[in-house]
C-alpha cells in the first residue's frame, strides 16, 4: 500500500474493492466486495468514486481490497502515514491483521511502532544486516553507528538512543 495508495481514481469504492476480485475471476466479487466494504467501515460510501474520498478513506478502501487475499506473506507499507494521522489508521491495520500472520514492512521515519514486532530486520544495500528484537535492534544501531553509515535522519537516531 503506497502513499497514494494506487486506488483507481475514476471507480467506485465497491467497484475498487472488486476489482483484483475480478482480474482473479473470484465467484461473488461483487458480494466479497460489499461484505469487505462493510467490515473496513466503507458500506455507506461504497458507491461514492476515489476523488470525492478524503485520505483515511482511500486508506480503508486500499485495506480492504487487499483484506479479500488470504495468501499474502508479506504487505509494504509505503509512507502512508505521510497523508493519515497514524492513531486512526491502526484500528483498520489491526484489523486487517487479525486471524493472519503476515509480515509488514514500512518504508518510513516512523519507527516508534518497531517495539510491538516479533523480529525486526535492519537492511542495508540490499543485504539484511541485522535482524533481532526491538531492544537488540536500538543496540545494534547505536553500537555499529549504523544510523550514520546509511544515513538515517536524526528524528530516527534521537528515538533509538531514547530509553
Amino acid at each position: 500500500i503506497f502513499d497514494d495508495f494506487a486506488l483507481i481514481r475514476g471507480k467506485s469504492v465497491a467497484k475498487n474493492i472488486a476489482f483484483p476480485l475480478k482480474a482473479r475471476k473470484i465467484k461473488d466479487a461483487k458480494q466479497i466486495a460489499l461484505q469487505q466494504a462493510q467490515k473496513f467501515d466503507l458500506f455507506d460510501i461504497k458507491d461514492t468514486k476515489i476523488k470525492k474520498l478524503d485520505s483515511l478513506q482511500k486508506f480503508k478502501t486500499a485495506l480492504a481490497r487487499l483484506d479479500s487475499r488470504k495468501d499474502l506473506q508479506l504487505v509494504v507499507f509505503d509512507d502512508v502515514f505521510a497523508n493519515i494521522q497514524r492513531e486512526q489508521a491502526i484500528k483498520y491495520i489491526d484489523l486487517f491483521l487479525r486471524d493472519r500472520q503476515v509480515g509488514i514492512l514500512q518504508t518510513s521515519s516512523e519507527i516508534d511502532h518497531l517495539c510491538d514486532c516479533d523480529v525486526i530486520y535492519i537492511v542495508a544495500d540490499g543485504t539484511v544486516v541485522f535482524n533481532g528484537g526491538f531492544e537488540d535492534a536500538k543496540q545494534y544501531l547505536q553500537q555499529s553507528k549504523c544510523f550514520d553509515k546509511f544515513g538515517i535522519n536524526d528524528d530516527i537516531k534521537r528515538i533509538l538512543q531514547q530509553d
